[in-house]
């Protein structure tokens, strides 16, 4: 999401903490101000709605506007002619689901008048990543990114997670650049990889992840 600039003087815009790369701005009800969450925190999908106009008749009667997306919760800043509109009761305005219930009707007096939301959809959660390193054999969990360092044995084995669904991954770094003389070994764990029923070896430079698809093909790379 591109940097928000708010024009409000009536929003206590400013955060009430400091953020850290990949941090988020959500609407903390509790403090009545605007924080930085961590993403892992916040489950977003990554997919930022800005500068929407909600559907709804802009006539000076009408209240309630809504979004062509469900935006996650304390995830949406609306906008009035650039000025930061509070959410809540008692406040500019309420939201449930995709729908917005203004407090006042905006008067849509003008034809410059606007009412603009940006918001994080709602969608499937994004997969957090565990990165470990491992120079020994290993059982993967799913969403494990695995930094493999065959230079300390002469070759080790990973085995797959038991019991994977479709789109479970593994990602699988070649730490050390060391899989061409010093193999790594993938254990299938009861599932087909790439439709073999057979192990894989490892023996060549690179690295790759393994996303589960059905029972018949089983883990492919990609």
């Amino acid at each position: 999401m591109p940097p928000i600039v708010a024009r409000s003087s009536t929003v206590p815009f400013a955060p009430s903490n400091s953020p850290n790369d990949g941090d988020i701005l959500t609407w903390d009800s509790t403090s009545n101000t605007y924080i930085w969450q961590a993403s892992s925190q916040a489950t977003v999908n990554g997919t930022a709605a800005v500068n929407e106009v909600p559907s709804g008749a802009m006539d000076g009667t009408n209240t309630v506007f809504v979004l062509s997306n469900t935006p996650i919760s304390g995830t949406v800043m609306l906008f009035w002619n650039g000025q930061l509109q509070k959410p809540g009761v008692g406040n500019d305005y309420t939201i449930v689901g995709d729908t917005i219930t203004m407090s006042d009707p905006p008067p849509g007096r003008c034809p410059t008048d606007v009412l603009l939301a940006w918001y994080l959809q709602e969608g499937q959660e994004q997969p957090v990543w565990t990165p470990v390193i491992k120079i020994a054999d290993y059982s993967s969990k799913v969403w494990d990114e695995i930094y493999c360092d065959t230079t300390a044995i002469a070759s080790f084995t990973v085995d797959m997670p038991l019991n994977p669904v479709l789109g479970d991954t593994v990602r699988i770094v070649n730490m050390t650049n060391s899989f061409a003389y010093n193999h790594l070994f993938i254990g299938r764990n009861g599932q087909r990889i790439m439709g073999l029923e057979q192990n894989l070896t490892v023996d060549i430079n690179r690295s790759f992840a393994l996303k589960f698809s059905d029972s018949s093909y089983g883990w492919v790379i990609y």
